[in-house]
């Protein structure tokens, strides 16, 4: 049965119908293999934990889809696409830092904020709520991300302008963009983040990739710059660039990076959080990315078809 979970994984195929095969036409597999049987058998051996102790992924199936399927997963920030997903990031990426709020809270700030702009309530540095702040912090960001036309250019350094976009609206938001300075644990972090004496020669290597790979992204399949994505992502974290905002700024960048080649941005429900984090842990402690892959794949899929389907069912 382990032989066949190899064999299921290398080839991208099911465990059940690689069983069946191999019972059926090369007569691999010993024992009883009437079809009933064969399902018990592979029922009992349980196939998919199996594959989570042995960190095997879908990776190279959803980057075959992604690759088949990239003209139907091509986005333009249109003005529904910006409403619905705002509402949905802002929520999930929120609840991911540990904000108290519901979806409809989350909602009812942003269509004010997209309604009344300047003179929003949210607007106002008086108010001392972090929710409120953290929101139309990320209100902006967002705004900026989606603007149009969309930017042909881009740099790991555009970091910074997101950073200080999520503090706009805080009491103090010369605090946004700058570096942290000092050396920081991250908790529950399975690295050690980068020395602050060296943030920008770091930088400065990520903003290499991030230019290559952006000159190239008409010339590579879409799951290869999907995956330099990941990669950048995550050594954003290990980076660690800014003394608070790290996260909700490098979920961000990712974001702009997916959307300035065409590609449908992404938002982590905060029930994936534990997989999310896990899979950077995995990249953390073995520099090995295909679980990180996977998940970014299969969300750009679910963002893509929630919109289609969303338009689809307002006739938009």
């Amino acid at each position: 049965m382990d032989d066949v979970l190899e064999i299921a994984d290398y080839f991208g195929v099911s465990f059940q119908a690689c069983l069946f095969r191999i019972a059926y036409r090369i007569h691999a597999i010993p024992g009883n293999t009437e079809a009933d049987e064969l399902r018990k058998r592979a029922a009992k051996y349980e196939p998919e934990k199996k594959r989570k102790r042995r960190h095997m992924t879908y990776t190279k199936l959803y980057a075959g889809l992604i690759d088949c399927y990239q003209e139907q997963l091509a986005f333009k920030p249109t003005d529904y696409a910006r409403y619905v997903f705002q509402n949905e990031y802002i929520y999930n990426d929120s609840r991911m830092e540990g904000l108290d709020i519901t979806l409809e809270r989350a909602s009812e700030i942003v269509t004010d904020l997209r309604l009344n702009m300047q003179n929003s309530i949210y607007c106002s540095v008086d108010k001392k709520d972090e929710v409120y702040m953290s929101i139309a912090g990320h209100y902006k960001m967002y705004q900026e991300i989606f603007a149009e036309p969309v930017k042909d250019s881009l740099d790991a350094y555009y970091l910074f302008t997101l950073n200080k976009f999520l503090f706009s609206h805080y009491p103090y938001p010369e605090f946004g963009g700058s570096l942290r300075q000092n050396n920081t644990l991250v908790l529950g972090a399975k690295f050690e983040t980068v020395d602050y004496h060296e943030i920008f020669n770091e930088l400065a290597k990520v903003d290499g990739e991030v230019r290559e790979f952006f000159s190239r992204k008409s010339e590579i399949p879409m799951s290869e710059y999907v995956e330099h994505v990941a990669r950048i992502h995550h050594k954003i974290t290990v980076i660690h660039p800014f003394p608070e905002g790290n996260g909700r700024t490098s979920r961000a960048f990712m974001n702009v990076q997916l959307v300035r080649a065409g590609i449908t941005p992404i938002y982590i429900k905060v029930e994936d959080k534990k997989e999310y984090i896990a899979a950077l842990s995995r990249a953390d402690q073995c520099a090995d990315y295909d679980e990180l892959y996977e998940i970014v794949f299969r969300l750009i899929i679910r963002s893509s078809v929630n919109l289609q389907k969303e338009c689809l069912f307002t006739g938009m």
